[in-house]
């Protein structure tokens, strides 16, 4: 498998929409795209749902992994 080049954008791909709304819209892992992406690399999905891992099926075009940083506990 290749792997491919993107170029990211430096902010959130929809304009005006905060990032706690993006992520809070973003799916769980498992039984989806998201899992199998997570077991590729080699991150267990108790571990990546521990972590608050999501998964987002169109990221700018594209599916894509997103992990917030707060601590959902505070």
């Amino acid at each position: 498998m290749s792997r491919q080049s993107h170029n990211d954008p430096p902010s959130m791909p929809h304009p005006g929409e905060p990032p706690y709304e993006r992520l809070a819209r973003a799916l769980p892992l498992s039984g989806i795209p998201g899992q199998a992406y997570a077991e590729r690399r080699r991150i267990l999905l108790a571990l990546a749902e521990a972590a608050w891992m999501r998964y987002d099926p169109d990221w700018n075009g594209r599916p894509a992994i997103l992990m917030g940083t707060h601590d959902p506990h505070w």
